[in-house]
């Protein structure tokens, strides 16, 4: 009737490069009078949804902005009717490694239908850091009609752990390996990219034992967008051998319980060189614990009533003959709306 279930159990400033750009936004704009305004969402929002008036005879230009906090992808919807020009959008931030002038930012024309009407979406190809971002909606002559514009403009967040650009080039060396807490026993979801502002192939992590014992390790992939090869590869920092090392992993888990002594280690998560305009997704978990040899609770057979002083019981579990407590062990209930059981083995019927 019950089951017994083993309970599972970094932050440094983006400083932004100072340089001094003289952009000609004229360069990129068709010929003609044009005004160039801006429209910021909160940090908040995360969206823009607005509509814009376009004038007959006049060219028309606007940048909107999103301030994100969080690793995301974005995307840019329009639609437009009887303006009789093409659209054309493009996307930028303000790192200078994705600023205005490369030429390998997300850009996209939308062209007019015979009813002069234009439509379309511009997506980031990639995960994106926490930065801000602009979106450039310009046409490529002049309007025909009076009408509006109706645009979104939205981040959809990715829940990936090294969201910005500090986190990102942090733990790159083993010289500047993140610590890594094996204490909160939690599944970390961390990013490796090729892509060009990004430029993260490796991942280092640093782990103290301070007692001799066991340590479970557990890591696969969530996304590999171009199936490229990549590594984990665990080691002490007194001796080269190699612990553990898994290659590819695929979306299940692979797992290892190693028995460890006290001392420093270390962890590289490794690409392939071939990671160029891809990115991965892996999850990987840490954690100390014990080698279970055996798991058992004090009542096999427990008789319950619905009678006032027999309505509750307790059990009590054991973990290799040693009493355990409610944060190594979870009790649940098969059938609930019999009997009920509280995390820490408490039964009501």
């Amino acid at each position: 009737m019950f089951r017994l279930k083993r309970k599972s159990k970094k932050n440094i400033s983006y400083q932004k490069k100072l340089s001094i750009v003289v952009i000609l936004l004229m360069l990129l704009l068709p010929l003609g009078k044009v005004n160039l305004y801006s429209y910021a969402a909160t940090t908040e929002s995360k969206k823009i949804c607005i509509k814009e008036s376009v004038e007959k005879g006049k060219f028309f230009a606007k940048t909107y902005t999103l301030d994100i906090n969080t690793a995301c992808s974005l995307v840019a919807k329009i639609k437009a009717k009887g303006i009789g020009t093409n659209l054309r959008l493009t996307i930028y931030g303000d790192c200078p490694d994705y600023f205005l002038g490369h030429n390998d930012l997300p850009v996209k024309i939308l062209e007019k239908d015979a009813k002069g009407n234009v439509g379309g979406v511009l997506r980031t190809n990639h995960i994106m850091m926490a930065d801000r971002y602009h979106l450039v909606v310009q046409s490529v002559n002049a309007i025909q009609e009076n009408r509006t514009i109706e645009l979104d403009f939205e981040c959809k967040k990715i829940g990936v752990e090294d969201c910005d650009y500090s986190k990102i080039y942090l733990n790159n060396t083993k010289a500047t390996a993140t610590d890594f807490n094996i204490k909160n026993k939690k599944t970390h979801k961390f990013l490796l990219s090729g892509f060009r502002e990004q430029k993260d192939i490796s991942d280092y992590y640093k782990i103290h034992i301070n007692k001799a014992g066991y340590l479970s390790l557990r890591f696969r992939t969530i996304s590999n967008t171009g199936n490229v090869p990549f590594s984990l590869c665990m080691h002490s920092a007194s001796k080269n051998k190699p612990y553990v090392v898994f290659k590819n992993p695929g979306k299940k888990f692979k797992a290892k319980l190693m028995k460890v002594t006290s001392g420093d280690y270390y962890l590289k998560v490794l690409a392939n060189n071939s990671i160029k305009n891809h990115q991965i997704v892996y999850s990987l978990s840490v954690s100390k614990t014990e080698n279970i040899k055996s798991v058992s609770i004090n009542r096999k057979r427990l008789s319950l009533y619905c009678l006032q002083g027999y309505t509750t019981g307790k059990l009590t579990s054991a973990v290799n003959g040693k009493k355990s407590n409610s944060n190594n062990v979870v009790f649940r209930s098969s059938r609930s709306n019999v009997v009920s059981v509280s995390k820490a083995g408490k039964l009501t019927a």
